[in-house]
């Protein structure tokens, strides 16, 4: 298997050809290829290593950023300090919800996961090569999920850093011998044990102290058998807040056994120590103007805790005093400075104010205001100004009422006297079929004559027989079909036999009356239709 290095590589510097052993190992046509059989295993990488990563590890497309923390999956945006947009490959790495990560070309809307990292057999050993970003621009990262584990939306997937593209210099404290890096220390304060840093026996001397050691940083039965060089001969018996010793010298040898007396009230000891026993703080216990309003909670203060009289005028801010706050009545005559507006006035339906001055309100169509005062407006009495009987016949003037003073519709049944519409007030066509009760047209209102016509005669195979001329635009009601001077039955569709047919005012030639059998009257048949019309 060769080993092949990019042309951007070494365009980039990343590769110095010059530092290659110049044998026919290496080839240069648009890229840098080994096909030697390297055995070198002082090289910085060998061959070997280079194909047993390349077994290891699936390389993806380069992205151009990784994330360092939950972003949304849409829209332009700027990530490890790099502003990405459409079409850039973003390694998504740090979701919350990790069933979010993986390589995602960036667009303006939603993004999508990149195609060569869109399906669990693409997971397992995955690596792409991060270009910018302050945190992880310069590193090649790794996924370390299981093939076959990535179901997009469903299962999670997970990122390891695996290599940085820059050499490592080892720094303070640091050495570095090949790849290795290692910690150094002096072995007197510092060591080394199972590979991990620990504070050496007695590495702590007296000099590496800071003034003294509180009680706090001391261990329980850490001072054991050590000599404090004298007696605590001088220390006394035990008093309420003084130090009590179950021995008064210390040898080295001997246990001393210390406490201090507490009242129980204010102070007493607890798991942790000395501490203020429950209401142990009361009134007494404070100082004058010891609770400053930065120890006072919010709403702390309720009205109960206000005394009588407490908020005077000064304590009242501007404007404190709303409607809501002065009960009704409260503003008498005395609390009132000079007069009343009109615009103060809560005014009613009718009145208008400005300043000091009331105003009747008029619409301009019923009332007026004149020299004289409140007048009825000329037209200004309508329908709905008068009350239901108002107008009797005694208020109305011969002629009074005209065309105009009467609405449309006004005038119903009730206001048509009996036998007041003659022909003059009926309008052309207003008596319609409706209009006309059952019954009530007798013979001598109409104005039509019966028509006889004998149709050709019957020929055993033809059903379908048509009169001589168009009679339907003067046809009343229909038509009467005889065979041999019987009278046939009509029916409304299908007929059946020789006695039963149908009619078409219209169907026949020329738009003439058109009789259907329901089959084939015999030959020598006489057909007779007889049908009414309007006469002239």
């Amino acid at each position: 298997m060769a080993v092949q290095i990019s042309k951007e590589q070494v365009k980039n510097n990343a590769i110095d050809s010059t530092k290659l052993d110049g044998s026919s190992n290496y080839s240069f046509s648009g890229q840098v290829r080994y096909t030697g059989s390297d055995t070198n295993t002082q090289a910085l990488a060998t061959r070997g290593f280079v194909e047993s990563v390349a077994a290891g590890l699936d390389p993806k497309d380069s992205c151009k950023v990784a994330t360092t923390a939950n972003i949304t999956l849409s829209g332009t945006q700027t990530i490890d300090g790099v502003s990405v947009s459409a079409n850039d490959r973003v390694a998504v790495i740090a979701q919350s919800n990790a069933v979010e990560n993986g390589i995602y070309i960036c667009a303006a809307g939603s993004w999508s996961r990149a195609s060569d990292l869109a399906a669990g057999s693409d997971a397992a050993g995955a690596s792409f090569f991060v270009e910018q970003g302050t945190a992880n621009g310069d590193k090649g990262f790794v996924c370390t999920s299981n093939k076959g584990a990535d179901v997009v939306g469903t299962n999670t997937l997970s990122f390891s850093q695996y290599t940085g593209v820059a050499s490592i210099t080892a720094g303070d404290a640091l050495s570095k011998t090949g790849d290795r890096l290692d910690v150094e220390v002096d072995g007197s304060s510092i060591v080394i044990e199972s590979d991990a840093l620990k504070v050496a026996d007695g590495g702590i001397s007296n000099s590496m102290l800071a003034g003294s050691i509180a009680n706090e940083k001391l261990l329980t039965s850490t001072i054991s058998g050590v000599s404090l060089g004298g007696t605590l001969a001088g220390l006394s018996a035990a008093t309420n807040g003084s130090i009590s010793l179950s021995a008064t010298s210390y040898n080295g040898s001997a246990a001393v056994t210390a406490s201090v007396q507490l009242d129980g009230s204010t102070l007493t000891s607890g798991s942790g120590g000395l501490k203020i026993s429950s209401l142990g703080v009361g009134s007494s216990q404070l100082a004058s103007d010891a609770v400053t309003t930065a120890k006072i909670a919010d709403d702390a203060v309720t009205q109960d805790k206000i005394a009588d009289n407490a908020i005077d005028s000064a304590r009242l801010v501007s404007n404190a005093v709303t409607t809501a706050k002065i009960t009704d009545g409260a503003v008498t005559n005395a609390k009132l400075a000079g007069s009343i507006a009109a615009d103060k006035l809560n005014l009613g339906n009718g009145l208008s104010g400005t300043g000091g001055n009331l105003a009747v309100k008029l619409d301009g169509s019923t009332l007026n205001n004149d020299t004289n005062g409140l007048s009825v407006a000329s037209g200004g009495v309508g329908s709905s100004q008068l009350a239901s009987g108002a107008v009797t016949a005694a208020k109305i003037a011969s002629d009074a009422v005209t065309t105009a003073k009467i609405e449309d519709d006004a005038v119903t049944q009730a206001k048509i006297a009996d036998n007041a519409i003659d022909a003059a007030r009926l309008a052309n066509n207003a008596v319609t079929t409706v209009k006309i009760s059952d019954g009530n047209v007798t013979a001598a209102k109409l104005n039509f004559m019966a028509s006889y016509e004998t149709l050709t005669a019957g020929d055993g195979s033809s059903t379908t027989f048509d009169a001589a001329a168009a009679a339907d635009s003067t046809m009343l009601g229909g038509a009467i079909v005889f065979r041999n001077g019987l009278a046939m039955g009509l029916v409304e569709s299908s007929p059946s036999g020789q006695d039963q047919y149908t009619l078409d005012p219209t169907g026949g030639t020329g738009g003439s009356l058109r009789v259907t059998f329901g089959s084939a009257p015999n030959s020598g048949d006489q057909i007779t239709v007889m049908y009414f019309q309007v006469s002239e």
